[in-house]
């Protein structure tokens, strides 16, 4: 019988790197724990939260079942559904999924503080500034090796940002912008889409 623990490091990475180009995080970390070799010859998700390899990027969460710590999450491009436990929920109020798979949270407590949870390593990546309380439908995109949490609230066009530790949201209001796109980071710039045909407009993230 094969000893598969005996593969050699370079190989072992090759499979993981194969793993994590599909979004297949969750494959990847129970390939850590075949046995103690595959683990010390591959990255530490929880030890490396701002990695953007192990930031999800093609999965989304379904369903909001609001007495329950599970969530369903699908890979959009393969199709596979995953539900996952988040224990981490009965400490924080999910504020809604973000683009990608990730979730994003706010504290209980004063001062609300937001959140921002990979569901598939279990790491978080913690903000000073509360969430803003005028949030209605909102959307949420992280975007950035910083990473930027982009919120919208999509009843009034309000756009907000801020980065972990920025001590609260900066925010856009004029009232038509919609979903935000990008963020270059060479100018700090988001770039949103507009309402009734108006072209697309730029706004300082700094």
């Amino acid at each position: 019988m094969a000893d598969w623990s005996s593969l050699p490091v370079d190989l072992v990475n090759r499979i993981a790197d194969r793993i994590l180009s599909t979004d297949d995080i969750d494959y990847y970390m129970v390939l850590r724990v075949v046995c103690s070799g595959w683990r010390s010859s591959t990255a530490d998700l929880k030890s490396s939260p701002l990695d953007p390899r192990f930031r999800p990027r093609q999965w989304a969460m379904l369903d909001e079942v609001y007495q329950s710590d599970t969530r369903l999450f699908v890979n959009v491009s393969t199709g596979r559904f995953v539900r996952k436990d988040l224990s981490l929920l009965c400490m924080c109020d999910v504020v809604t999924g973000a683009g990608g798979g990730l979730v994003v949270l706010a504290g209980r407590t004063a001062p609300y503080a937001a959140r921002v949870l990979n569901p598939f390593t279990g790491a978080m990546i913690s903000f000073d500034a509360p969430v803003p309380c005028c949030l209605y439908e909102p959307a949420a995109h992280v975007i950035g090796s910083l990473p930027t949490l982009v919120l919208t609230s999509n009843a009034f066009g309000v756009v907000y940002w801020a980065d972990p530790d920025s001590k609260s949201f900066m925010q856009n209001n004029d009232g038509h912008f919609s979903h935000p796109l990008v963020r270059l980071p060479f100018d700090s710039r988001v770039y949103a889409g507009a309402r009734e045909g108006v072209p697309l407009e730029s706004f300082s993230c700094s």
